[in-house]
């Protein structure tokens, strides 16, 4: 590992890298989101204190804020130099499961367990009226251009019926004619980094490729054996990756759905996949295989497994591709270095 364990008094949610590289934020079930040095694993500002769990932290574009999403119902700014707050806390009636600003860092996104996303300024002030969907929001994502915004319930809602995901004009709050449609709960979705195209997962046991314009399906259903928790794109757009509880993750043309990889497999169910930013690596995290980073040319291991001491929820490449960073039910996240095999 680069840093010491990046220790907290719960089980983590999640972990990621500022946009520079230079910190790592965490969110706890302890109620807490940390701010620390990438390198060294030293808190840069006291505890970012929720009364009830963090479940998602981020930051902005230009490393300088956090939003924290919590079950005690709010998201809150921060400022991630000094670690004091810098909105007052933005109240939903239901827990906040994700925050995250927009691509331009003029506006935060938040989803709750009440039913809505909210858009609002960085300073706390409501943009339009609530966006609604059929059931709780767990996940909320901009489009990379910031001008769409796709709302769905999320992984961490059990939910076992027919699902829909919806996108909307984030300057108009108004819903556009695009309805992706899976036969159970979806529990991921992402935008491919053009925006052209959004990828989404489902516990109907398929992951599904959609035109972003007019919600068009774009090639066959991408299956797996059981629940699919994880469904991203890579850089380039030109494959996706997916990881289930079937205990594989797997890759895919992005355009015609084919297989490229034959199953990844793992010890446990697998619950998150990131490509690396050139796109010729998988980091997958599981519960029981710990972090793995899989060279995409061979389909082998490209560094030995990243050994944990709990189920590994969230992980991804700082932006140069040179460190990882997860996310484990161990109560710590932790800094790994890729260069020596990468």
């Amino acid at each position: 590992m680069v840093a010491q364990p990046l220790k907290h008094q719960g089980g983590l949610f999640w972990a990621e890298f500022s946009p520079d590289g230079r910190a790592v934020v965490t969110a706890s079930r302890d109620g807490t989101a940390g701010v620390w040095d990438a390198v060294t694993g030293r808190r840069l500002t006291p505890p970012l204190k929720h009364h009830s769990a963090v479940r998602k932290a981020s930051f902005s574009p230009d490393s300088q804020s956090i939003v924290t999403a919590s079950d005690d119902n709010t998201a809150q700014v921060w400022n991630a130099k000094s670690g004091e707050p810098t909105s007052p806390p933005l109240v939903h009636g239901a827990s906040v499961i994700d925050a995250r600003f927009s691509p331009d860092g003029r506006f935060i996104l938040t989803a709750s367990y009440d039913g809505t996303a909210r858009l609002w300024t960085v300073a706390g002030v409501p943009v339009f009226p609530p966006l609604t969907n059929t059931g709780p929001i767990g996940l909320a994502r901009f489009s990379p251009d910031g001008t769409r915004i796709l709302t769905a319930k999320g992984s961490d809602y059990v939910f076992y019926e027919p699902d829909v995901a919806l996108l909307w004009d984030s300057t108009a709050g108004t819903q556009t004619l695009a309805r992706l449609r899976h036969s159970s709960g979806i529990t991921d979705a992402a935008f491919s980094m053009d925006g052209s195209r959004i990828i989404t997962a489902s516990r109907d046991r398929t992951a599904r490729v959609w035109d972003a314009s007019t919600g068009e399906s774009i090639g066959p259903p991408l299956r797996h054996g059981r629940d699919v928790f994880s469904a991203t794109f890579s850089p380039d757009g030109r494959k996706v990756a997916t990881a289930s509880v079937d205990q594989t993750a797997r890759v895919w043309d992005g355009a015609t759905g084919n297989p490229l990889t034959p199953p990844l497999r793992h010890g446990g169910r697998v619950w998150c996949a990131s490509f690396s930013p050139d796109g010729r690596y998988l980091l997958t995290g599981s519960d029981s295989s710990g972090a793995r980073v899989w060279d995409l040319a061979t389909d082998e291991y490209a560094i030995p497994p990243l050994a944990h001491q709990g189920g590994v929820l969230h992980v991804s490449f700082s932006p140069d591709g040179r460190r990882i960073v997860s996310s484990c039910q161990d109560n710590a996240a932790h800094v790994w270095d890729a260069t020596s095999s990468i």
